[in-house]
């Protein structure tokens, strides 16, 4: 009998052990241990490597949008401008981000066109394992290699990586990032202070 009446509670310990066990394992522990799956790293790799010889081959030269974005991190070192928006826009901040970093690059390195297209470059490579966690979270190893696998190659990822263009890449880093953010709220109910503000930081870089 005392072992009928404490069972109801110790089920519900076991199911919130299961619950912490399954969310550890699949957004939150798992969030630093996607380099353990070396399908994960050769696909970076791989990505980096194509990247860099787009970059210095047929994407050597500056788009007329790249070129606004290097024109506003010259004003922004040269002039102390303060850009919150894309020249000519009053939406959209990733234009900005892009100017300032670019700006950040040019002051420690010098202007060049492989500076100003580094820092979609390096969103894009983030944007994969962000795949892979969100992906596996929700459906396993087997759809997040595939879910990796389209991202490597799909041909707009490709056009775009290195388009310093207004924020693109930018606006799907922050898009994956803000969906493996609040995965925890959908599979809980409840997310911790401090990835609830990460989730709406991303969210306004996002849109």
């Amino acid at each position: 009998r005392a072992r009928s009446m404490s069972s109801p509670s110790s089920e519900r310990a076991r199911q919130r052990g299961g619950v912490s066990s399954g969310q550890s394992g699949g957004v939150s522990s798992g969030a630093p241990r996607w380099w353990r799956d070396p399908f994960v790293v050769a696909a970076c790799a791989a990505a980096l490597v194509y990247r860099l010889i787009l970059l210095f081959t047929l994407d050597a030269h500056a788009h007329y949008d790249e070129a606004i974005i290097g024109v506003m991190a010259r004003h922004i070192l040269a002039l102390g401008e303060r850009p919150l928006f894309f020249y000519g826009q009053n939406y959209g901040g990733g234009g900005a981000l892009e100017a300032y970093a670019a700006a950040a690059l040019f002051a420690l390195f010098g202007e060049s066109t492989a500076l100003l297209k580094l820092t979609p470059l390096l969103f894009s490579l983030a944007t994969i394992p962000l795949t892979y966690l969100v992906a596996r979270a929700l459906h396993g190893r087997a759809v997040a290699r595939l879910a990796t696998l389209l991202f490597v190659l799909a041909p707009p990822t490709l056009e775009w990586t290195l388009a310093a263009r207004g924020g693109y890449v930018e606006t799907l880093f922050f898009s994956v990032l803000l969906v493996w953010l609040v995965l925890p709220l959908f599979e809980r109910g409840t997310m911790r202070a401090g990835r609830a503000f990460a989730a709406g930081a991303a969210a306004g870089f996002a849109l």
